[in-house]
């Protein structure tokens, strides 16, 4: 039962990384970066850029990466205790994105499936959150931030 156990959740990982890998090279990400965030690599939700994630090299970038997914292959032994973990995490994930309203899940797909100009990116935000700023000052906050961090917005 347990070897069992360690095949599932070799699998799951398997197809976790794949899930991840996908998602950090995706339009989704290409956007992002756009507004000085990415997806985090351990919980692959969105979160702000550093410093240090722009002047990381190729190098530094593929040595996190693998030291991070080393520890989650490393919590396979954890057998059938990481599968749950994982269809519980995916559950989350879906349970959350089903009570959005409709004009979020219309803002998450083009941000998944379409290059977005900086403005438009800026305007899903601001409708979203409900913030009464305008477009410019949200624009010149986010471009001051990315300036003050030297991180380039690509």
């Amino acid at each position: 039962m347990y070897e069992t156990g360690l095949g599932v959740a070799f699998l799951v990982w398997l197809c976790n990384l794949i899930l991840l890998l996908t998602k950090i090279n995706s339009q989704a990400e290409r956007n992002l970066r756009k507004i000085g965030m990415r997806h985090s690599w351990l919980t692959q939700t969105p979160k702000q850029r550093t410093a240090s994630d722009a002047k990381r090299g190729i190098l530094g970038t593929v040595g996190k990466f693998a030291l991070i997914q080393s520890v989650a292959l490393v919590s396979v032994i954890l057998s059938w205790g990481y599968v749950l973990w994982a269809i519980g995490a995916i559950l989350y994930a879906h349970a959350k994105d089903y009570g959005a309203p409709q004009e979020v899940k219309e803002f998450r797909w083009r941000m998944r499936n379409l290059d977005l100009p900086l403005d438009e990116i800026i305007r899903g935000m601001l409708k979203i959150s409900g913030a009464e700023v305008s477009i410019d000052d949200e624009r010149e906050r986010i471009q001051a931030y990315l300036f003050e961090n030297d991180i380039p917005a690509h």
